[in-house]
């Protein structure tokens, strides 16, 4: 991650604008996940890095966190239902 936003942060500062979209889940940290939790607080540190050093060169470096839970079958169910 730290290589490609790096990367494309760089290329982007060349023409003085562009955004680093860096994606993910788990928006608040949950006890039972504790790795999972503690790789995401590191990304959404490392956004807030490099957001600092690529801000001066028009670049916008941002998390994207999904909060939703995937439950098996509801997109069936609701497609079944509009039908």
């Amino acid at each position: 991650m730290l290589i490609a936003a790096v990367h494309f942060a760089s290329a982007m500062a060349c023409d003085g604008r562009g955004a680093v979209l860096i994606t993910g889940g788990m928006p608040r940290p949950e006890a039972r996940y504790t790795s999972l939790s503690l790789g995401k607080a590191g990304a959404r540190v490392l956004t807030e890095l490099l957001f600092e050093e690529y801000r001066p060169h028009g670049i916008h470096i941002v998390t994207v966190a999904v909060d939703c839970r995937m439950v098996c079958g509801a997109l069936l169910g609701a497609a079944s239902a509009a039908v």
